[in-house]
């Protein structure tokens, strides 16, 4: 379901591949469109899975011939979502505003 992915991201105005969080064919099914266009944690879970599937059936051949390539297009897209901070080291108390809403840019 990889191109699916890619084609989603694409849809999503990204680059790589976002993997769905509902899904029946590798199209999003979510019936509720905010929740599965915000489900960027899919692409973690899903490389986390591939993960253990390797460790615990030491299928390197799968990695290989499909692993690589979905972990590859999976960080292309957190590389899309991803910005430098010049705010590295400083503390996270200073990059709080102040009252009940944090207004970060991420």
């Amino acid at each position: 379901m990889l191109e699916q992915a890619r084609v989603y991201a694409r849809h999503l105005g990204h680059q790589g591949a976002m993997f769905p969080w509902r899904t029946i064919n590798g199209d999003e099914a979510s019936a509720y469109y905010a929740a599965g266009t915000a489900a960027y944690h899919i692409n973690a879970d899903i490389m986390y899975a591939l993960r253990k599937y390797v460790q615990a059936t030491g299928d390197e051949q799968f990695l290989q011939d499909c692993g690589a390539e979905m972990l590859v297009e999976t960080a292309r897209l957190w590389l899309d979502l991803g910005f430098y901070s010049d705010r590295k080291g400083e503390n996270s108390a200073s990059m709080a505003s102040p009252g009940p809403m944090n207004t970060r840019p991420w």
